[in-house]
């Protein structure tokens, strides 16, 4: 069975945003009990007006640190958003098993986890692992039986 090789995060703060609430909006994808030890890093880019844009991310390469932050936020998905990555995810799973995910900025600014598309986002990648290779059916049974979704 496949598991968690890393997580990597990355938010965007446009000009028009303050750094600091994109930051904690990536720390609210946290568990509580973790965020003070999360390093965010932070870098200066240039939009295609050139508007100033600062790139925020963060990498979790730790396996017990990865589980604990893949299972707070399925558990902070609501059914609708569960079941909505359950439709979707053959499209979210590439052949070299990472699970790509994106949830609202803003709605986690607010504290609360929620898929989303669109361009306001926090994009998260997860990479997964198997020996001898990785098999994307494998990870997907995986990421499902993690998503926890009740029985109707």
């Amino acid at each position: 069975m496949p598991f968690i090789q890393r997580i990597e995060l990355r938010a965007h703060a446009q000009a028009t945003e303050v750094v600091e609430r994109v930051q904690n909006a990536v720390l609210h994808l946290f568990p509580e009990d973790i965020r003070e030890d999360v390093e965010l890093d932070s870098v200066l880019a240039e939009g295609h007006d050139e508007n100033r844009i600062v790139v925020i991310s963060t990498t979790v390469k730790k396996k017990r640190v990865g589980n604990k932050v893949l299972d707070y936020m399925f558990s902070n998905l609501s059914l609708e958003g569960k079941l909505y990555l359950e439709s979707t995810l053959d499209a979210r799973v590439d052949e070299s098993c990472t699970l790509f995910l994106r949830f609202a900025k803003q709605a986690a600014y607010l504290d609360s986890i929620k898929i989303a598309q669109g361009s306001d986002l926090i994009r998260v990648s997860v990479h997964l692992l198997q020996y001898p290779r990785c098999v994307r059916e494998d990870a997907k049974e995986m990421i499902l039986s993690r998503l926890n979704i009740p029985e109707e």
